[in-house]
């Protein structure tokens, strides 16, 4: 919150420092699970995506755009349908409420101009094709590249390997979850 209020130039690498060591953390323990798969879902995709750009490119506007509108619609309504929760005592919980947090306050930082970026201007606006066409042209690019992963370089261990756990089996699994009954 200080980092964000007071020193918001500083976020960007408290950020890219924090989630590097939770996601470290997340590998280590997801991979003991069996668990790892998960570590190619959408949201870290968009972490990967939205630090590649805030750091790499920040002048790219068009890039910026798709990020902003997947990370401040998909991955937002994500904290709900993962049902994340803040719980402090529980490093995992921490870590899936930072993965879809950070990327938003990140990207909104800048979108207002608390994380200067000379290409972002405070009157710009997104146009329909900025909240339809970039942002579906950057989840197709994430989708095409995990069935890639998954349906073709990894298929032979997902077919021998049942208790390999990717989002799409554990939410068509879990019971509880109102993603089983669609």
């Amino acid at each position: 919150e200080f980092l964000a209020l007071r020193q918001p130039t500083y976020f960007t690498q408290f950020y890219l420092l924090l989630m590097t060591l939770l996601l470290a953390n997340r590998y280590l323990e997801y991979s003991a699970l069996n668990e790892h798969l998960f570590l190619l879902d959408f949201c870290y995709f968009m972490n990967l995506s939205t630090v590649i750009q805030v750091t790499l490119f920040p002048s790219y506007l068009l890039w910026f755009k798709a990020n902003y509108v997947l990370c401040m619609g998909v991955l937002m309504i994500a904290i709900i349908a993962w049902q994340n929760s803040l719980v402090f005592h529980s490093l995992d919980k921490l870590t899936s409420v930072f993965l879809h947090v950070f990327p938003p306050l990140t990207l909104h930082l800048h979108r207002w101009g608390l994380i200067p970026c000379p290409s972002i201007l405070p009157d710009d606006q997104l146009s329909l094709s900025d909240i339809t066409i970039l942002p579906l042209v950057l989840y197709t690019v994430w989708q095409v590249g995990y069935l890639i992963i998954t349906e073709v370089v990894l298929a032979k261990q997902m077919r021998e390997d049942p208790s390999l756990v990717t989002a799409l089996r554990y939410l068509s699994s879990n019971k509880k979850n109102l993603m089983n009954i669609v």
